[in-house]
């Protein structure tokens, strides 16, 4: 799994641009550079502090630290040390939270405090299975409040695909999730500058395998 969830950490697209200040847009654009060159879990904690340092001078603005949370949430997974993913992944939900702050009810933003409690679970699955839930929660929500997102259709279906027959997951489980996900992101286009369009390329990459 850990290999696998390597190319779900596709970089976002910037596309239909909208009104900011130039600093804003000067320290978006040098973030999302360092994001193209990262390749380590240290690589992804320097990213996740470059867009706090954003998040703190635009004070308003939401998406420096969504992306601090996603670098924190990347650098997890990378993270060989089992023992120093809790912090990690502790930090992300703190950016992630500062996020909600600034917006709150986002389908985006919903989502990713959801796929980063399952990463908290991954930790440790079989002491903290009961957490699954709670965390499918933050992804119902954030399907309902966007039902043309892909990102929460795709993290609830590649749950299903890494969970074992045995607890109701598995391939044929997560098949129909992750065709619904597929379709949605044919159709998805991103709707303002910066905004978040990963996970596309890994799902069609679980899609294929889960169709063998």
């Amino acid at each position: 799994m850990k290999t696998t969830l390597l190319t779900c950490f596709a970089i976002f697209a910037t596309t239909v641009a909208f009104a900011q200040s130039p600093n804003f847009e000067k320290g978006m654009t040098k973030g999302m550079d360092m994001m193209k060159n990262a390749k380590t879990s240290e690589d992804f904690t320097a990213n996740a502090n470059f867009f706090e340092r954003v998040a703190t001078t635009e004070k308003t603005q939401w998406l420096p630290f969504y992306y601090a949370a996603y670098n924190q949430l990347i650098s997890g997974a990378l993270e060989k040390d089992n023992s120093k993913k809790d912090a990690i992944y502790s930090k992300a939900l703190d950016f992630v939270s500062e996020a909600a702050a600034l917006k709150s009810n986002d389908s985006e933003i919903e989502t990713l405090t959801g796929y980063i409690k399952l990463m908290t679970v991954y930790v440790d699955p079989m002491n903290r299975y009961t957490q699954i839930g709670p965390a499918m929660t933050y992804l119902e929500k954030a399907k309902q409040l966007d039902s043309a997102n892909p990102r929460p259709l795709f993290i609830i279906a590649q749950n299903s695909f890494y969970t074992p027959e045995a607890f109701g997951g598995g391939k044929k489980v997560a098949l129909p999730q992750l065709k619904d996900a597929m379709e949605k992101y044919n159709a998805f286009k991103p709707a303002y500058t910066f905004a978040p369009s990963w996970g596309s390329e890994h799902c069609q990459a679980l899609l294929t395998e889960a169709e063998k």
